[in-house]
């Protein structure tokens, strides 16, 4: 049996605080149907949650620590939610549980790459719109 020992001792993660994503993320297919927008979303999300996912920052915050435009973070979290990745309810994001297996099958995928179709984005970004020039705090 091969060991697989650390190449870098003195470089190993030992972190105080981590989040951390499901290895199944990848190996049952969901990274692969996530735009490039959606995976740096759901990182991020992964990486600022509480024990129990859930993380509260607001539009502005995320755009700005992610480097994602106002119509890629809308269209990223149409996407995760279509993909039941994660809850929302502004400003809050909760991060599930992966899906079950039978769940994924009877989900359905607003396009065949899983991302969101461009009436799902314009829609979103509609309504972000909408609560911006009414003074809503996202």
């Amino acid at each position: 049996m091969r060991r697989h020992d650390a190449i870098r001792r003195d470089r190993l993660r030992a972190p105080r605080r981590f989040g951390w994503v499901e290895h199944d993320l990848v190996f049952r297919g969901f990274l692969k149907r996530m735009s490039p927008g959606g995976s740096r979303l759901y990182l991020f999300l992964c990486v600022v949650a509480n024990r129990e996912g859930v993380s509260w920052h607001f539009d502005e915050g995320i755009r700005e620590l992610t480097g994602l435009s106002q119509e890629e973070l809308a269209a990223a979290r149409l996407e995760l939610i279509n993909l039941d990745l994660v809850a929302f309810e502004s400003p809050c994001f909760q991060v599930l549980a992966l899906p079950t297996a039978r769940a994924c099958a009877s989900t359905p995928n607003s396009s065949s790459a899983g991302g969101a179709t461009a009436e799902e984005v314009d829609e979103a970004v509609a309504a972000i719109r909408r609560r911006l020039s009414g003074g809503g705090a996202c």
